[in-house]
Order: C-alpha cells, then sequence, then structure tokens
C-alpha cells in the first residue's frame, strides 16, 4: 500500500487536477495492483495504491515477485512516481490560468523508502520556497510532507523530481532512457534548480560519457549563472585533471594517498621499472591499498607510514609527486613545513598540489562553513595562490603554475590546483 496526499487552498484545485469530487472513487491500473483517487473533503485527494493479492509490483533486486510481507511494495519512490504521473500529469504538462501562485499546496507520500537518505536533506536545503518535511518511520522509511505556495504544477514537478532521485538510488533496477533524461531536465529547467542539485543529476543519470555529452548544454540551462560541468563527481574531475599533467615518465610518490584512488589506476600506467610510491599515516589505509594491488595485481606500489619514513629511504631517480586533498587537513604552518619537505628533500620533476576552493562553497550552500568536519583551513583561489607562491619563490629553483579544477559557477571551480616545477622542466 502506498498512499498519496495532495491538497490545494486553490479553489480550482479539482479543475487543476481533473477530478470531479462528485464522481466517487477512480480506479487505475498501476502493473500488477490497481490505484484508486478520491477526494475526502474539497481540497484534499487522495491516491492509494495496491497489488493484487500477494504479487509485487516494485520488488528490490533481492526480493522475491511473490511475497505478502514484501517492504517494497509498499514504499517505493518507483510506486509514487507512477501514481503522480497516473493521477496528475495534465497538471504539469499543460499550462492553466487557474494555476496561481500565493495558495498553499501540499504533497504527503505516507512512507517512502530512502537509501540514500542526506538527499532528504539536501532538497530542503537547496528548492527555495519548498518545505520539506521527513518524519522516520523506521530505518530508511519516511513520511514525507512538501509544502509550496508557489503554483500546483511545479510542486508537482519537484515531486517528481525527488522520487526519481530516490528510485534511482533505491534497492530496485532502474533503466535510465534518454527520454527519462530529457523529461526530469525539463523539470529541473523550468525549475530554474540551483548548481548542486544539476551536479547531483549528473552524477545520478549522466554517468554515462556519451550521454553526458549530449545532455550537458541543457543541464547547464539556468537564469541564476553561468554553469560549465565537467564529466564525473569532483573527485573524478580532479584524478582528470591531474592524469592530464602527468606523463606517467617518472615514479610518482602520492603523498596522502588514502584508499588509493589515485594509486591503483596511476601505478598501472607506470612501465617498469617505474614505481608507485604510496604513503599514508593511516594503517588502516595502506592495508587497503596492498590488498587492493595484490587483487589486481599490481607488483610496483609500495606504501610508506610516513615522509619521514620515505626519506629514509628514498631513491635516488627522479619522481613526480602528488599532494590532492591533504593541506587542508592540518594547519597552514604544517602545511608550509610539508611542502618545504618535499621542495627540500625530494627529488621531482613536476609536484602537484591540490586544495578545495573556498570561493565556491557558496554554490554548496555553506557560507562560513568548510566542507568537511576535518578540515583545519580552506583557501579562496587567491589566498591559496599568494600563499603557495611565497613558498615557491623562497628558492630560485621552482617554478609554479596554477590551475582550476572540475565544474565552474560564474567562472569559479570547485577546486585550486598546482603545479610546481623545477626551472628547465617542461
Amino acid at each position: 500500500m502506498a498512499i498519496i496526499q495532495l491538497a490545494s487552498d486553490n479553489p480550482a484545485f479539482s479543475f487543476l487536477i481533473k477530478k470531479n469530487p462528485a464522481s466517487g472513487m477512480v480506479f487505475r491500473g498501476i502493473r500488477k495492483g490497481v490505484a484508486n483517487g478520491w477526494f475526502s473533503e474539497e481540497g484534499i485527494y487522495h491516491v492509494f495504491f495496491q497489488d493484487a493479492q500477494n504479487t509485487v509490483s516494485f520488488n528490490a533486486k533481492d526480493e522475491p515477485a511473490f511475497d505478502y510481507l514484501n517492504l517494497s511494495k509498499y514504499t517505493s519512490p518507483f510506486a509514487y512516481l507512477q501514481m503522480i504521473n497516473e493521477f496528475f500529469k495534465t497538471v504539469y504538462t499543460k499550462e492553466n490560468d487557474q494555476d496561481k501562485v500565493g495558495f498553499q499546496n501540499r504533497i504527503v507520500f505516507s512512507m517512502i523508502y530512502a537509501r540514500k537518505e542526506h538527499y532528504l536533506r539536501f532538497f530542503n536545503q537547496y528548492f527555495e520556497g519548498y518545505d520539506f518535511t521527513a518524519i522516520q518511520k523506521a530505518e530508511k522509511y519516511y513520511e514525507v510532507t512538501i509544502l509550496s505556495n508557489g503554483k500546483l504544477a511545479d510542486l508537482l514537478k519537484i515531486s517528481n523530481v525527488f522520487c526519481l532521485f530516490l528510485a534511482m538510488n533505491s534497492k530496485e533496477p532502474f533503466q535510465v532512457e534518454d527520454d527519462l533524461i530529457q523529461k526530469y531536465i525539463q523539470f529541473l529547467i523550468d525549475l530554474d534548480v540551483p548548481y548542486f542539485i544539476r551536479y547531483l543529476f549528473a552524477q545520478n543519470f549522466l554517468f554515462r560519457p556519451k550521454t553526458f555529452q549530449k545532455f550537458k548544454s541543457q543541464l547547464e540551462q539556468t537564469e541564476k549563472y553561468p554553469i560549465k560541468l565537467q564529466f564525473g563527481n569532483t573527485h573524478l574531475q580532479r584524478r582528470s585533471a591531474i592524469k592530464s599533467r602527468f606523463n606517467f615518465s617518472n615514479s610518482i610518490v602520492d603523498i596522502g594517498c588514502g584508499e588509493g584512488f589515485y594509486a591503483l589506476p596511476f601505478a598501472q600506467k607506470l612501465e617498469a621499472p617505474l614505481f608507485y610510491y604510496a604513503i599514508d599515516i593511516n594503517p588502516d589505509l595502506l592495508l587497503h591499498v596492498e590488498k587492493r594491488a595484490l587483487h589486481l595485481e599490481i607488483e610496483n606500489i609500495g606504501t610508506y607510514a610516513s615522509l619521514d619514513y620515505f626519506l629514509e629511504n628514498a631513491p635516488s631517480e627522479k619522481v613526480d609527486v602528488l599532494l590532492t586533498e591533504v593541506i587542508e587537513h592540518m594547519s597552514l604552518d604544517q602545511a608550509e613545513k610539508l611542502i618545504q619537505q618535499v621542495l627540500n628533500f625530494v627529488n621531482f620533476e613536476r609536484f602537484i598540489i591540490t586544495t578545495p576552493n573556498r570561493d565556491f562553497n557558496v554554490f554548496y550552500e555553506l557560507e562560513g562553513e568548510f566542507r568537511n568536519e576535518d578540515h583545519q583551513f580552506e583557501s579562496t583561489t587567491e589566498e591559496f595562490q599568494n600563499w603557495l607562491s611565497d613558498i615557491v619563490q623562497r628558492s630560485s629553483q621552482f617554478e609554479v603554475d596554477f590551475f582550476q579544477i572540475g565544474d565552474t559557477v560564474a567562472g569559479i571551480s570547485t577546486s585550486s590546483g598546482a603545479m610546481i616545477r623545477r626551472k628547465g622542466v617542461e
């Protein structure tokens, strides 16, 4: 059983949804079940879906298709999507002069599955003019209410987008077709949603390069500010930017290697006898890298518990150095000392540093906040460039080039990057 309640103060509500209060209950077939729609009173319409007997219309990959206790049949975001489209499609596909701003509109999903629960917070945070309330009924199951004084059509468009995001991240198989992508991008354009919702849409639905290129320019359309999206999430965008600046002709020293996001793919690009030196102070992360390298049969990765330990055993060969999204996890003084240690004691040709660009935080609605709780500082583009230039210019051996990484909004990028070279190195 899935239940939707749609309510409005607009006196033309019944005309907008094309339902006559005097006509009684409406029945519609949805997959293997039946949905019923009715007015409980003027201005409040309910839709109730139930599968026939013990069949399951909306079941997860690992759930049987015949089960009278199957939870998915009661809470699936797909069920709510189909109910909205079956009963209220004309509201948002055909403009109606009676659908006016200023009336309170409300939609309630009685209990919906949310595997990625932070999406509930995202939608409340990034959709101005809409109030999302989520009441937890069980683990990952919520009663969700969306309130708005805007147009009813816009409320239903947002409800569609909301259910689509939950459906994409649910337990059920989901085929993403171009027609569906086109439909929902148009919703995002109509609603003129902020950057972060567009970014999430690209990550969830434009995850193939060909599809991303096909719909990229449409998804960037907004009256708010110029947007330039890049393929992949912020991590992939950084890796792509770094990959384009390394020629993999030297061994690589990765300081703060983490789980091996760079180490595992980059090590495979190095031809013998080149080596990948993965450094991290977290022994659990180093163990993870070692296990993954063993599983992937990568034999040219060595792990080190600190830069000091690496330097005690450092080879004489020239290397390229990677320090990505690390310095913000320490104080500025510690970060400066770490960079100076590399400049003074590592025989490198190229030294790449990346860090979050605080200028961009406004587009995450993080004004006055850091992106992660464990960050000790975050710099604007200008602050980062001035700070690093001062460090590099203390020696006549080095020069630094700065670059921007990732999506840009109003000309501001998600991350700042720098490549330090020994002078004379191309």
